[in-house]
């Protein structure tokens, strides 16, 4: 169960951006890194779980990633073991993100069944029904293929979706990202929240990551990147 109360901030974006999860079948949320966009979409997601009979009839969590390199110079490809062996090193901050909400190692193992990772890849054909899926990194979501169109088309019965990314972020050209086609897409469709919470106020890690933001908007400012 959520042991610690969680509630949006006052700063921009955040309530606005709870309240779309709620009132809407999809959410698209883009921030900095630090403004809450996956903690509170699974502090949402744990509570309609944990209530599922009176939050949308909602069993499960379903986290995705896009599978592409990273501009940090590692790759998915290169560790070893299945798919959720290569996964779920990439997504060890939902269980920071738990720990947060107040539960101890024994909570998290007993709510990890209720939990599946997986890639964007993997996702086409299926359908997502009685669950609430969050997808990560959503900037690196790529143009080629309809990704974006095809992921957004999984949304089945009893289901919440959640797109979440940085589009300072990308580990693609951020010309090859289907995020911010999808921003212009969907604005104004029915079901479909838009939420963006780019100040830099609204980080909540630490007030130095909110300096260091500033510091790189400075700089990229005076020397912007061709």
């Amino acid at each position: 169960m959520l042991k610690n109360f969680i509630r949006p901030k006052p700063q921009p974006g955040q309530e606005e951006y709870v309240k779309s999860i709620r009132e809407n079948t999809i959410t698209i949320c883009t921030g900095l890194a630090g403004t809450g966009k996956t903690f509170l979409a699974l502090a949402e997601a744990v509570d309609m779980v944990e209530h599922a009979a009176k939050r949308g009839g909602i069993h499960r969590i379903v986290i995705i990633r896009p599978y592409v390199p990273s501009n940090t110079g590692e790759k998915i490809g290169f560790l070893p073991g299945s798919l959720d062996e290569k996964v779920t090193p990439y997504v060890q901050s939902i269980k920071d993100n738990l720990r947060q909400f107040g539960f101890n190692d024994q909570d998290i193992q007993q709510w990890w069944t209720k939990f599946e990772f997986t890639i964007l890849s993997m996702c086409r054909g299926r359908s997502f029904n009685n669950c609430f899926v969050i997808v990560e990194e959503a900037q690196n979501v790529p143009l080629d293929g309809d990704a974006m169109k095809m992921i957004l088309t999984r949304v089945g019965k009893d289901c919440k979706m959640v797109l979440a990314g940085d589009l300072d972020q990308c580990d693609i050209n951020p010309h090859d990202s289907a995020l911010t086609q999808a921003l212009n897409v969907l604005e104004g469709v029915k079901g479909v929240g838009v939420v963006q919470m780019n100040d830099v106020e609204t980080v909540q890690r630490s007030h130095i990551v909110r300096e260091v933001l500033k510091a790189y908007q400075r700089y990229e400012k005076q020397w912007p990147r061709e």
